[in-house]
C-alpha cells in the first residue's frame, strides 16, 4: 500500500515538475530556448540603441571592430551580458584575497597582533584597505585612516586618493550618510586629493548635481549644502597648505562663487578659513583677486551678520582699512547677559577685531575712533582683558582719564590674541 502511494507521488511529482531531458538533442534544445529567453531579456534593459550610444565598437571573435550597423546583428546582449560579467569580476571584493584570521577569536587577539595590524595600516595603507574591502569588513572610517595615513609624502603621485573613491565607491559607500557627513573623512579626502594633484576631479565632485545625490542617499537638501560647505572648505585649506596656497585658495573661492552652484553660506565657511590663514602668514598673492575676494565678502555681510568682511579689510596686502570694523562694532548692541551667554569663539573674534581696529585708527591718527573701539571692549570684555572694575580702587576724574589712557596702551602693547 505504501509503495503505491509512493509511486502516485512520484507520478504527480513528474507533471508538476518534468524531469530534465535525458539525451543530448533535449538538453541542448532546453539551452537554446534558456540563451534566448537571457537575451531577450537583456534587450529589454539594455536596447541595441542604448548600446551604440554609450559604448565603443564592438569587437567580433577575431578582434575586429564592429560598426554600430554591424552591432545590431551580432544583438546587444552577448556584449552587455559580457560587459556586467567583467564588471563583477574586477570588482576588488573578487579581485583582492581576504587574508584569514587565525583560530583564536577577535576578543583574544594579542597586543603583539594588533600591533602588527597598526604596522600594517602605516606601512600600506592602500593594501590594508583593499583587503578590508575583499573582506568586506569596509567602512568610512577605516577609509580615512587609509587617507590619514596617505597624506605623508611618501605616497605622492599614487593617485591614492583616486583609488580609494574606486574601492568605496565598488563596495556602494560612496552613497553611505557617512560619506558626506564624516568631517575627519571629507578634510582627509581633500588633503590627499590637492597632495596628488587631483583638483579637477574634487572639484567635480563639488559640482554634481545635487539631485542625484538625493535619488541615491537618504540626505536631504540641508544635508547635501552642509556637505558642499564642508568640502568646499576643506578643499581651500589643503591649498593653503602647500606653496602658492594663497593664490590657489582665492581663485577656488571665486570659482564656486562665480559658478552658480554653491551660495554664499556655503562659500562663506571657506573665506573664514583663508581669512584665518592670512592672520598667521600675511598675504603675498595678486592684489586684485584679493580685492575681488574683499567685494564677495562685503555683499555678504549684511545678510550673514559676520566679521569676515571686517577682518579681510584688516589684512588688506596694500591698503588695509579699519572702517568696516568700526562700522561692525558701532552696529552691534551687547548686554551683560548676551555677552556671558556668547560663545568663546566668538567672544575672541570681537575682543581680537577691537584690539586690531583700535591698533589701526590711533596709527592713522583717528584718536577718538580707537578711544572709542578701546572702551568698547573694556566694558564688554574686562574679564579677558583681565580691566574687571570691580578691582580698581576709586578714582577722581583726573586719575580715571589717565587710568584709561594707560589702559588702552596696555592693551595695544600686550595684547594679542589669534
Amino acid at each position: 500500500m505504501q509503495s503505491t502511494g509512493v509511486r502516485a507521488f512520484k507520478a504527480l511529482a513528474s507533471k508538476i515538475h518534468p524531469q530534465l531531458p535525458l539525451n543530448a538533442r533535449e538538453s541542448q534544445q532546453l539551452l537554446g530556448l534558456l540563451t534566448t529567453s537571457f537575451r531577450q531579456h537583456l534587450d529589454r534593459e539594455y536596447p541595441a540603441s542604448q548600446l551604440r550610444d554609450n559604448q565603443a565598437a564592438v569587437q567580433d571573435g577575431r578582434g575586429q571592430p564592429i560598426t554600430p550597423s554591424d552591432a545590431n546583428a551580432h544583438r546587444s546582449s552577448h556584449s552587455t551580458a559580457n560587459h556586467h560579467l567583467e564588471s563583477i569580476l574586477t570588482n576588488p571584493m573578487f579581485t583582492t584575497k581576504p587574508k584569514r584570521r587565525s583560530g583564536s577569536s577577535p576578543r583574544a587577539e594579542s597586543a603583539h597582533t594588533h600591533t602588527m595590524r597598526l604596522r600594517h595600516v602605516i606601512s600600506d595603507p592602500l593594501q590594508w584597505f583593499e583587503e578590508k574591502v575583499a573582506g568586506g569588513t569596509a567602512n568610512i572610517v577605516g577609509a580615512t585612516l587609509c587617507l590619514e595615513s596617505l597624506r605623508a609624502p611618501a605616497y605622492r603621485d599614487l593617485n591614492a586618493g583616486t583609488r580609494v573613491l574606486v574601492l568605496l565607491k565598488s563596495v556602494g559607500l560612496h552613497k553611505s550618510e557617512a560619506f558626506y557627513k564624516h568631517q575627519p573623512f571629507l578634510q582627509a579626502l581633500a588633503f590627499v586629493l590637492v597632495a596628488d594633484g587631483q583638483q579637477r576631479l574634487l572639484w567635480s565632485i563639488l559640482n554634481v548635481d545635487p539631485a542625484n545625490i538625493l535619488e541615491t542617499t537618504l540626505l536631504d537638501h540641508q544635508d547635501v549644502a552642509r556637505w558642499k560647505a564642508y568640502l568646499l572648505k576643506h578643499f581651500v585649506r589643503a591649498e593653503l597648505s602647500h606653496p602658492q596656497g594663497q593664490d590657489h585658495a582665492v581663485a577656488l573661492i571665486l570659482a564656486a562663487s562665480s559658478s552658480g552652484n554653491f551660495s554664499g553660506r556655503e562659500v562663506n565657511l571657506a573665506v573664514k578659513v583663508f581669512t584665518k590663514h592670512i592672520y598667521s602668514y600675511p598675504f603675498a598673492g595678486s592684489v586684485k583677486d584679493f580685492d575681488a575676494l574683499l567685494d564677495l565678502a562685503k555683499q555678504w555681510s549684511a545678510e550673514l551678520n559676520n566679521l569676515t568682511y571686517a577682518r579681510l579689510a584688516l589684512r588688506h596686502p596694500q591698503q588695509p582699512s579699519p572702517q568696516p570694523g568700526l562700522e561692525y562694532l558701532q552696529k552691534i548692541h551687547l548686554s551683560p547677559e548676551a555677552v556671558r551667554e556668547m560663545q568663546k569663539t566668538r567672544r575672541q573674534s570681537l575682543i581680537q577685531l577691537s584690539l586690531d581696529v583700535a591698533r589701526l585708527l590711533l596709527a592713522q591718527g583717528r584718536f577718538e575712533d580707537g578711544a572709542w573701539v578701546l572702551e568698547f571692549a573694556q566694558n564688554n570684555f574686562s574679564e579677558e582683558l583681565d580691566l574687571s572694575s570691580e578691582t580698581q580702587p576709586v578714582l577722581t576724574t583726573s586719575e580715571k582719564a589717565r587710568e584709561n589712557e594707560l589702559n588702552n596702551l596696555r592693551l595695544l602693547d600686550g595684547l594679542a590674541l589669534d
